[in-house]
């Protein structure tokens, strides 16, 4: 009797054991899985506090527009718009200047195209607004930025002239496209740009020469963070700046002789610092 007893114990026991054993690693799966969402949860916030504009928001076509508008003499300065975004105002009045430096171009692919027989209304009341949609349009291939990112706007941030303009423009692409390339062909013109007139095109060539500033912005950071945050991503500090300034090249930069938080780097250094973290976050503000 106690033999039997003693063998029917036996699988209990066993039993008992492996059920301890599952119990241990459902309670580590279940510690990793917390500590896993802990971090999960902790890089989402991470993310989140990071903000970026939207470089083709419709008031920021509103804003060039304007500015379009006073280059043409058509508004004084107190009726331009008030920016509190710097990469806003570079953005408006990059589009509003290119838009006067092509008005020509642009104004004879509208021709060319009929742009204006098929929305007449535009021409009378808003070729201000077509004319720098325009530039934008045609120097991202003929395409907005929303379109190419599948995005849409929220309505609140919808403005209905800007929305209009947008679809009549791409509604004509086919024959946007075509104006612009017999106006090419016509004048035998490698590219857009030598389609301006030569003085136009010099200084394009100056400019496009010439190196970057950047000033620190010392409310949000000190110029010791600044080339810290550089030399970490590969910008090289040179010790003074060239005679010959085009013989910065690369990411190379230095410190202004004159201006103690004034930055200048390579013109070869202008895209990979639009786009950096510094002046995305407003700690560098290019001059």
């Amino acid at each position: 009797m106690h033999k039997k007893q003693d063998n029917g114990n036996k699988p209990k026991k066993a039993h008992s054991h492996a059920d301890a054993r599952s119990a241990a690693k459902l309670e580590k799966s279940s510690h990793r899985g917390v500590s896993r969402q802990t971090k999960s949860d902790t890089n989402v916030n991470v993310k989140k506090t990071r903000k970026r504009i939207d470089s083709f928001s419709h008031a920021i076509y509103e804003n060039a527009s304007k500015i379009f508008q006073h280059l043409k003499g058509q508004i004084t300065s107190s009726e331009l718009p008030v920016f509190e975004d710097d990469l806003e105002r570079r953005r408006a009045y990059s589009l509003a200047f290119g838009a006067k430096r092509y008005e020509k171009v642009l104004d004879d692919v509208l021709l060319d195209s009929y742009f204006f027989s098929s929305y007449f209304k535009f021409e009378t009341y808003h070729k201000h607004r077509v004319m720098v949609l325009l530039i934008d349009y045609q120097q991202n291939g003929f395409f907005f930025g929303n379109e190419r990112k599948k995005t849409v706007i929220n309505e609140a941030d919808v403005l209905p002239d800007i929305q209009e303009i947008q679809e009549a423009l791409i509604s004509h692409r086919t024959k946007l496209r075509a104006a612009l390339a017999r106006s090419r062909i016509r004048d035998c013109a490698i590219s857009v740009e030598a389609l301006l007139p030569k003085e136009e095109q010099e200084k394009i060539q100056y400019a496009a020469a010439q190196p970057v500033y950047a000033r620190i912005n010392t409310l949000k950071t000190t110029l010791d963070e600044v080339l810290e945050t550089l030399k970490a991503d590969r910008f090289s500090l040179e010790a003074k700046l060239p005679e010959d300034e085009e013989m910065m090249q690369g990411k190379s930069f230095c410190r202004d002789e004159h201006f103690e938080n004034l930055l200048v780097f390579s013109q070869e250094a202008k895209f990979d610092l639009h786009g950096h973290t510094l002046v995305q976050d407003g700690h560098l503000v290019i001059q």
